[in-house]
């Protein structure tokens, strides 16, 4: 699950898809909000993903299990 990470490199703010060099940022709150809006879009497309936008959407935290369980489920069905 943890797809994007952010590292700083030469003074910049990189995002990284796995091990990729995906894009770069200057401010650490740029760099931290691409790499959240990447990982939320990267996640509606998995199975069960807009399931989880849904809730995440109405307010409703979800806890770590209950997202890999509707992942696991909808993976299956």
């Amino acid at each position: 699950m943890n797809r994007w990470k952010i590292i700083k490199r030469n003074n910049q703010w990189r995002v990284y898809d796995r091990d990729l060099w995906h894009e770069t940022h200057d401010t650490l709150v740029d760099a931290h909000t691409a790499a959240t809006q990447l990982a939320v879009t990267t996640m509606c497309f998995e199975p069960g993903g807009l399931t989880i936008l849904k809730y995440l959407r109405a307010g409703e935290a979800l806890a770590n299990w209950e997202m890999e369980l509707i992942l696991a489920h909808k993976a299956v069905s």
